[in-house]
């Protein structure tokens, strides 16, 4: 990965987005809650979600070789991914690996608590886990590559576990178990991979003005 290139500088404009934790639009929030949860999300099986994290995760850390930290730390401004709130459409993709690190670890913290029957007294809120905006893009891409490799090994211990009983609420998805949760690892990563390769097509577009 090319790292000579230094961070840009220059100021940013920001476009007028909606606010963090503004959620999906309507229609996309029941066809999560009422069609992916229950056919999706709770027949999946711990392997096979296992087996998504392992194959998005990798193809996350591939889109981004060879890149520069200015190529990294530049945000674009994309057209709405599925499944993305549109307070994240100008991110840099430094800032999206932020956001799959901070959420990826919370859920990790998360599923030991409901395998053993407890589920935490918080709400959990979007607004809460975007990215700092104060990590730079080495930081970024080291602590990304920390979460990919080091908890990989949390995420293939958790094969073959019973489901709990006890169900902690996502804000759109609902109540879920640890298994759903999990789950939603690889999901949620898939989201962002796409996000990533729209930003990188943005920016050769830029490249090419």
């Amino acid at each position: 990965m090319k790292t000579q290139s230094t961070e840009s500088q220059k100021p940013i404009m920001r476009p007028k987005l909606q606010a963090p934790g503004a959620g999906l639009p309507w229609i996309e929030s029941l066809l999560l809650k009422y069609w992916v949860k229950p056919r999706l999300a709770s027949k999946a099986t711990w392997e096979i979600s296992s087996q998504r994290f392992e194959r998005i995760h990798q193809k996350i850390f591939d889109e981004i070789q060879g890149l520069s930290l200015e190529e990294l730390s530049t945000p674009v401004l994309i057209e709405r991914v599925r499944g993305l709130e549109d307070s994240s459409r100008f991110w840099s993709m430094a800032q999206t690996l932020e956001h799959i690190e901070i959420v990826g670890s919370m859920i990790y913290g998360l599923l030991p608590q409901l395998a053993k029957g407890y589920a935490p007294e918080v709400v959990a809120d979007t607004a809460t886990v975007k990215p700092s905006q104060k990590v730079n893009s080495q930081e970024a891409l080291k602590n990304f590559e920390s979460y990919r490799k080091n908890h990989f090994q949390t995420v293939t211990k958790k094969q073959g576990l019973e489901e709990s009983e006890v169900k902690f609420k996502h804000p759109w998805f609902g109540p879920m178990s640890d298994r759903e949760w999990f789950w939603l690892l690889g999901v949620h990563a898939g989201i962002h991979l796409e996000q990533i390769r729209r930003i990188k097509e943005g920016l050769k577009l830029r490249s090419t003005l």
